[in-house]
């Protein structure tokens, strides 16, 4: 009888929160006998210890199977056995959450159903033309300038902007939205008070749509029945799951085709839909997620035994990158990873939003600005076991005109004829302190007069 052959020697153990650790890096110079486990075992902070999926097998076994891996992290023993202290960033970024991506069973299929209903009472074919109003009003921002930072000043902001038009909110209530959601994401010290603030913006618009109704995103999930809370959560949960993907393909679309010197040729459809598709594959916005949980004890995963409990992070870098080695996708091929698959996989008009965002706000910006070229190289993809992009993306134009006057582009107010009222509340009463972010600026722009 042949016995069975030696497991490949454990790969060094990776702590997925050390801001040094360069983790495509460390992942692509594994040894293949890992890959084809498609499981290695990592630490999310010091003494809490989680499994990290690198293929798409790997994936596609557990995300595909809500019966044995769940997602509500209520499952995940470690939040309450004491492994992870509660002063550790992942109690915060873990709690109980009431949306469609934190339960699992009839509970998630209700709350999903609700989000996919209302993403379809959107129309696809509109979504073009409210990116481009909404990337018109960034750029009226710095057009004037003739240079700016493509990464702070349009990317970043143009995926909270449409989302919250499409959200049903005027454009005030936008920047607060995107405001606080800066400062979430810098990590400033008030970021308490923005989270906050964030909860009274978002639940305060859905009873602001519910005695307002129109046609939009949050309407649709009140009409499907949601309660306030709710619609918080599922807002929340797509401007959390859309901003990254969107921000960053339209940065690394933009640097392929700066780099390459074919920004001119942008009028082609079929230039940009490949370029922003080769960057999706080979540098995706996403590196890893947390996570799924064995709901059984001893179930066999990559040759190694699971506990119930255990905590699994998609590694969806680590993935996409082993599959271009070994069974590189077709040219339009848009089957990514990154957007999940299973039954909390990213839904498909959902993702077609982010992608038709994602190219018309190419499209627009070349449009306005057709002399875009990069001022000095772009700067190096940041070192993230979470979040992959650039940190900047300088470039130089000819300054152009704003398209709009700033005091009429405030009174026709291009989203929403019936701006919501700003709800007061205990958590909002303070003043934060003042941001420099391109929100405040807009904001100062568009009183303006």
């Amino acid at each position: 009888m042949t016995s069975a052959p030696d497991p490949p020697p454990p790969p060094p153990l990776l702590r997925l929160d050390d801001p040094a650790l360069d983790l495509p890096t460390a992942l692509d110079t594994l040894p293949e006998e890992h890959f084809q486990r498609g499981l290695i075992p990592v630490e999310l902070e010091q003494g809490v210890p989680a499994w990290l999926m690198i293929t798409l097998d790997c994936l596609q076994r557990v995300l595909k199977d809500e019966q044995r891996y769940a997602r509500d992290p209520r499952a995940w023993h470690d939040l309450w056995n004491g492994t992870i202290p509660a002063t550790s960033p992942l109690q915060a970024l873990y709690p109980p959450r009431r949306n469609a991506l934190s339960v699992d069973g009839a509970e998630h299929t209700r709350l999903r159903e609700a989000v996919t209903g209302a993403l379809e009472d959107v129309a696809l074919s509109r979504v073009p033309h409210q990116v481009s109003e909404t990337a018109d009003l960034i750029v009226d921002g710095f057009c004037t300038r003739g240079e700016a930072d493509v990464v702070s000043e349009y990317a970043s902001v143009l995926p909270l902007l449409v989302l919250c038009r499409l959200f049903g909110m005027d454009q005030s209530a936008g920047l607060r939205v995107g405001m606080a959601m800066q400062r979430l994401w810098d990590g400033q010290a008030d970021a308490g008070h923005a989270h906050h603030q964030l909860q009274d913006l978002l639940i305060g618009h859905a009873a602001h749509r519910r005695a307002h109704p129109g046609r939009d995103i949050t309407t649709g999930m009140i009409t499907r029945g949601l309660d306030d809370e709710e619609i918080r959560d599922q807002l929340a949960l797509i401007m959390a799951a859309a901003h990254d993907p969107i921000a960053h393909t339209v940065t690394n679309t933009l640097a392929d085709l700066l780099q390459t010197s074919r920004l001119h040729m942008v009028g082609s459809t079929w230039l940009i839909s490949e370029t922003l598709n080769h960057g999706i594959w080979h540098h995706p916005p996403l590196e890893t997620l947390v996570g799924r949980f064995p709901t059984v004890d001893g179930l066999e995963l990559g040759g190694y035994r699971l506990r119930r409990g255990d905590c699994l992070v998609m590694g969806f870098g680590a993935a996409q990158r082993h599959q271009l080695r070994t069974t590189p996708p077709g040219p339009s091929n848009r089957a990514y990873p990154v957007f999940g698959m299973g039954p909390h996989g990213c839904p498909r008009l959902g993702r077609d939003i982010a992608l038709s965002t994602a190219q018309t706000g190419v499209e627009r910006l070349q449009q306005r600005l057709p002399d875009l070229r990069l001022s000095q190289e772009p700067a190096q993809r940041r070192a993230s076991t979470v979040i992959a992009g650039r940190r900047a993306l300088p470039v130089t134009f000819t300054p152009a005109r704003p398209l709009t006057a700033p005091a009429a582009t405030h009174q026709e107010n291009p989203w929403n004829p019936s701006p919501a009222p700003r709800r007061a509340s205990a958590s909002n009463s303070t003043t934060p302190p003042p941001t420099r972010s391109v929100f405040a600026k807009l904001a100062r722009w568009l009183r303006s007069s």
